[in-house]
């Protein structure tokens, strides 16, 4: 599952924006994602450090507590039970 997750993540759009130019304004808004990140944690009472850590420990032990991975966990879940229900 982290293989999928990664490649539809970081994989496909670096492959969309290949030949795009980075300009400044990209970079600003780049920047300012990142600042909204860390309000929403902060907002949340987490850390940067404590976020890396559920998201280590969703991938490595299989909890899915991250969105995406929980995402794709429910997709293969809603997959298997069609399979065997056609069976």
């Amino acid at each position: 599952m982290f293989i999928i997750v990664n490649t539809i993540i970081k994989v496909f759009p670096l492959y969309y924006l290949r030949k795009e130019k980075i300009k400044m304004n990209d970079v600003y808004f780049t920047g300012f994602l990142f600042l909204l990140f860390v309000i929403w944690i902060h907002m949340n009472r987490q850390s940067l450090v404590g976020n890396l850590k559920i998201v280590h420990d969703s991938l490595l032990y299989g909890q899915n507590r991250t969105p995406i991975m929980n995402i794709v966990s429910n997709i293969k879940k809603s997959i298997f039970f069609n399979e065997v229900n056609k069976g």
